[in-house]
């Protein structure tokens, strides 16, 4: 079992410790599974694939975005670096983004520097602890909707 450490974040310029800026450090907990492991809904992931609004565009970046999954469902991403990656104009991956918001998916969080943080719905799938499942669930279903969302979603109850 690993040590707990107190971290706490220093202003480069004075050296000062700096208070009320909570910083979350999580320790890695490794499995039989090598790589990185998520749960996901069979249920959901077909009423997903059955969904006709969805383009192939849509489906690759949700793909992406599965595999940058953080824990607790939370994913920060430079939508320019994520097009790069894939190979998928910026365009198309901000219409995809904004199409999972609208389809209830993911939800847009706060601004980490000039990138996005999104979440991803944990109905559909998710990455954790499994005792902390429900409270992701309760988290998520406070988050405000998003300007882009009409309210159709594919939460799963």
């Amino acid at each position: 079992m690993g040590t707990l450490r107190r971290v706490r974040p220093v202003d480069l310029d004075t050296g000062e410790i700096v208070d009320g800026l909570p910083i979350v450090v999580t320790r890695k907990y490794t499995n039989a599974f090598t790589g990185g492991w998520l749960t996901m809904s069979q249920d959901v992931t077909m009423t997903i694939a059955m969904t006709k609004e969805l383009t192939l565009y849509d489906y690759r970046v949700l793909m992406a975005l599965l595999g940058m999954l953080d824990m607790s469902n939370w994913i920060q991403v430079n939508q320019s670096r994520l097009a790069e990656r894939i190979n998928v104009p910026r365009p198309k991956v901000s219409l995809s983004i904004n199409k999972l918001i609208d389809l209830g998916l993911i939800k847009r969080g706060p601004r980490v520097g000039n990138t996005w943080s999104y979440r991803l719905n944990p109905d559909f799938v998710y990455k954790g602890k499994v005792k902390d499942h429900r409270k992701v669930i309760e988290e998520w279903q406070k988050m405000p909707q998003t300007e882009v969302d009409n309210g159709s979603t594919l939460d799963h109850k």
